[in-house]
């Protein structure tokens, strides 16, 4: 092909005039002279990259862009370039990922990514903001309902642990209520909105009222920073989230309370447990309570788990992590004047000796 074209190499403001041959699926540049043409360079067709400028055609010669060819675009040559470049045998895989159906398949999968990551991450996040304090209270109300109707409550213990919560001010947004079922289980689990469930085989593991203050407290962080609500959202069907967010309040209480079960073995992830460990530590230096109950617990409850299985371990997973900072808590506080509470211990005395 002998059309003149024009060579733009990137250093030079005007062009140099070239022809060009294309053959053995190469492009072959030669200066213009009148008596011999010189070899420029040479670039395998597979590297071009097309392009356009007003009534021009570009081809590109590397990744940069500055070394290109111009030339019109109803010239034979632009025609043969097209051709040659569209005759470019490609491998198995791009042929496969220009196939019609395999575009088609990436736009859905790429559309199922996104649906599924709203669904998943927004609109829990959507629907945490949506529900108020009041109304997380009233939906735990009817999930405890749910959960306790069929357990065995320890009446006598319920009433000593929650006169031993009415005496600390766990929380400033959710009435906190306690209640104790007789099972020999070593847990406990928070439900929105206040309700705090712990089992009798947890309270005869504990020493002190240090450490049965720490655990409520513990138990109220959740609440508070409404991680067991969060855990709730992220657990329940997608149908229950759209009702949240349309404010139907009877059909979120029912899908809630079927789904409320999720609390009694659903595992806290490491930042809220320690999350909930630092703050239920600040919660008890509040109520003049010495914050070595929550290290005190962690130690039986990590003691215990060597020579059992514990519950309670299963949902708010220990970590060395946790123990090692709640004791830098320790380190960090001072603690010393810190006296008894002597209105929990006397309940603690009546809890411990039944």
């Amino acid at each position: 092909m002998n059309d003149l074209i024009e060579f733009h190499d990137g250093n030079n403001a005007a062009p140099q005039a070239v022809h060009v041959l294309i053959f053995h699926n190469k492009l072959h540049a030669y200066t213009v002279a009148a008596d011999k043409n010189q070899l420029l360079f040479s670039c395998p067709l597979k590297s071009l990259r097309a392009g356009k400028e007003a009534d021009n055609d570009l081809l590109h010669l590397d990744a940069t862009g500055n070394r290109y060819l111009r030339y019109p675009h109803d010239t034979p040559f632009a025609r043969l370039v097209q051709a040659e470049l569209q005759s470019l045998p490609v491998s198995h895989f791009n042929g496969i990922v220009r196939h019609p159906a395999i575009k088609w398949a990436g736009v859905c999968l790429v559309l199922f990514a996104a649906l599924y990551a709203l669904l998943t991450l927004i609109m829990p996040a959507i629907c945490l903001r949506a529900i108020r304090p009041a109304q997380e209270a009233a939906l735990g109300n009817t999930m405890a309902a749910g959960i306790l109707s069929g357990e065995h409550i320890d009446t006598a213990g319920t009433k000593l642990v929650q006169s031993f919560a009415n005496h600390l001010q766990l929380s400033g947004n959710y009435p906190i209520t306690t209640t104790v079922v007789k099972q020999p289980v070593v847990n406990a689990f928070a439900l929105p909105g206040g309700h705090i469930v712990v089992y009798s085989g947890l309270l005869q593991q504990l020493r002190s009222a240090e450490e049965l203050a720490a655990l409520l407290a513990h138990e109220a962080t959740h609440i508070n920073e409404r991680h067991s609500l969060r855990s709730v959202l992220n657990n329940v069907s997608y149908s229950v989230l759209i009702q949240v967010l349309t404010g139907n309040a009877p059909a979120i209480a029912d899908a809630l309370a079927q789904n409320a079960g999720y609390l009694q073995s659903l595992s806290y992830s490491r930042k809220l447990e320690k999350e909930a460990d630092a703050k239920g530590m600040q919660l008890l230096l509040r109520n003049q309570v010495s914050p070595e109950g929550m290290v005190a617990l962690l130690q039986q409850l990590q003691q215990q788990e060597t020579t059992r299985q514990i519950s309670f371990l299963s949902t708010h997973p220990l970590t060395a992590q946790r123990l090692a900072a709640a004791q830098r808590f320790i380190h960090h506080n001072d603690i010393a004047e810190y006296k008894t509470n002597k209105e929990l211990a006397a309940i603690w005395n009546s809890i411990a000796h039944r």
